[in-house]
């Protein structure tokens, strides 16, 4: 191109498959009779661990009394008659187009050396789902097999293998005897389509965007508009008016994403950074397919939501920023953020039929999908450092050695709000944005000179909400309680192309816990009259972790 002009493109494809087959899952379940079934007893009193109780059912001489009789500590006393053996062919394959291109010229602009681009840029994503299973849950069906309707006859007496205490015992499953049992049903039946679970999603973007950036003596800055379209379709077998035929869904939208970002040189080593911008989040294309998939084995329904909106932001932040001499960095600032059309994730009991088959009731299964909250907001401010002794290990009197040692500090401190929108029986309410915690504190030391780089690392953050209830029958909102987590890596460079490394992560072993803040301590106003953390409804540890190696480069 001509002097001061440069054109730039690139395409792209990529075809990815997700294979969530399952060889066999095999379901055991308590009996309809009361007295055959356990009687439980919880302990919520440490929030990190529930302890439960087992013992045999007595009942009264009521028909409708019941009452716990002996102690009982292996779960699989308790007879489990069997209800199906399943089997699952699931491939889903996903393929991507992307096509960019983007010419930029260099001028003159406002008094100042100026920089124009302007690009073009189209994606295009599908995926499609398909799938087979295999569902035996007669005694007809399990007899053709061989397959034994004793639990016991199909499980390994073999001790827990975690390290979560438990109050109880029970037996694994053995590997060898289901993959016998699925081999043979595989002989004697054939898999069937799952139309319920069939989709094919598409999603097409289509963006252009024009920004300058210009330079001044005093400092730049950078103005640019981004125009979006975006496209989606979906196809999914779905039932209307009680009668099955496939559904088609589609939507379109169109968004001018403005922007503006200033920075201000107060001297050499000062500058004041100001925005504006603009922004959106969308739902992933496959949360908008119009039907729901069944999961027999998580006993789960998640549902898609074609008419789900972006989730859209405009916010505006300053910065000071202080580049320290002869060595250091010291930054702080405030932010704001205006959200709209909230996404997030619904939860609650199905408590219908509709999707009740092969014997199967899934009226009681956890139905899941992606919509649209309030509007909100989300405010703070934030800090960072970065400083190292090297330059000035002389005047201090320190041996030459020591200036590897250093610094590295942040913190954010968040305030955030949302209203909900009226649910059911619970009103309209205000809770904080969803993943959002109030504090979070970084804070590393570390050791870089003669080839060494040593670094321990201390992240905490507070609680955050992670699901909204919708109706006080449900288990309420949820949270992830606060963590923290403690890291150590080293890296030892013998020349340009031979490094030794070792890391160490998640050195505290804490624990992550998730809980759900009762829905019956939802006022009538849909404010929580009290806070509970001690609904524990996930709780887990994965241990300290090491890897040590070495890496060549050339």
């Amino acid at each position: 191109m001509g002097e001061g002009w440069s054109l730039n493109w690139l395409g792209n494809y990529t075809e990815s498959k997700d294979d969530r087959s399952v060889v066999g899952e095999a379901s055991w379940e308590s009996p309809s009779t009361r007295t055959l079934r356990p009687t439980v007893s919880y302990d919520f009193s440490d929030p990190n661990r529930s302890r439960l109780q087992l013992f045999t059912t007595l009942q009264l001489a009521s028909p409708t009394r019941f009452q716990a009789g002996t102690p009982v500590t292996a779960i699989d006393t308790f007879t489990k008659p069997l209800v199906s053996l399943t089997a699952l062919d699931a491939v889903d394959t996903t393929k991507a187009y992307t096509g960019r291109l983007y010419i930029m010229h260099d001028t003159d602009l406002l008094g100042g050396d100026a920089v124009i681009k302007a690009g073009v840029q189209y994606d295009q994503r599908t995926k499609v789902v398909d799938e087979r299973n295999l569902v035996l849950n007669t005694a007809a069906q399990f007899s053709t097999i061989g397959l034994s309707t004793d639990y016991n006859q199909f499980s390994l007496d073999k001790p827990f293998l975690g390290r979560i205490p438990m109050d109880y015992t029970f037996r694994y499953f053995d590997p060898a005897k289901m993959r016998a049992a699925i081999s043979s049903a595989r002989n004697s039946f054939s898999l069937n389509p799952v139309p319920a679970n069939f989709y094919d999603v598409r999603e097409q973007v289509l963006a252009g965007y024009v920004m300058g950036t210009v330079k001044w003596g005093w400092g730049s800055a950078v103005a640019g508009v981004r125009v979006e379209n975006l496209k989606n379709r979906g196809i999914a077998n779905g039932t209307v008016a009680g009668v099955n035929r496939q559904i088609i869904a589609e939507s379109s939208d169109t968004q001018a994403f403005p922007s503006l970002h200033v920075n201000y040189n107060l001297d050499d080593t000062k500058k004041l950074r100001f925005s504006l911008s603009t922004g959106a989040a969308r739902a992933d294309y496959d949360q908008m397919r119009p039907n729901v998939v069944v999961n027999d084995t998580n006993l789960s329904i998640s549902g898609g939501n074609p008419a789900v909106k972006p989730e859209k932001a405009k916010g505006a932040d300053v910065y000071f920023e202080w580049y320290m001499e002869p060595q250091g960095y010291l930054m702080a600032g405030v932010f704001y953020k205006d959200v709209s059309d909230v996404l997030y994730r619904q939860s609650r009991i199905f408590n219908s039929d509709a999707l009740n088959s092969n014997g199967i009731d899934r009226s009681g299964y956890v139905f899941s999908g992606i919509t649209n909250g309030g509007d909100g907001y989300l405010k703070g401010i934030e800090a960072a450092a970065q400083l190292q002794l090297e330059p000035y290990t002389a005047s201090m009197g320190l041996p030459e050695w020591m200036g590897g040692f250093g610094i590295r500090a942040t913190a954010t401190l968040n305030e955030s709000e949302v209203t909900k929108p009226a649910v059911g029986s619970i009103p309209a309410r205000k809770l904080r944005l969803p993943g959002t915690s109030d504090e979070v504190y970084n804070f590393a030391v570390y050791y870089e000179k003669y080839g060494a780089s040593l670094q321990l690392s201390y992240q905490k953050r507070s609680l955050w909400l992670d699901s909204f209830a919708d109706d006080l029958t449900d288990a309420g909102d949820t949270y992830w309680a606060a963590d923290d987590e403690l890291d150590f890596s080293a890296r030892y460079s013998v020349n340009k192309n031979f490094e030794i490394y070792f890391d160490a992560t998640n050195l505290l072993n804490n624990s992550g816990r998730r809980f759900s803040e009762p829905g019956n301590l939802l006022s009538a106003t849909g404010i929580p009259s009290a806070f509970s953390d001690r609904q524990t409804i996930e709780w887990e540890s994965f241990g300290r972790r090491y890897a040590a190696g070495v890496r060549f480069s050339f």
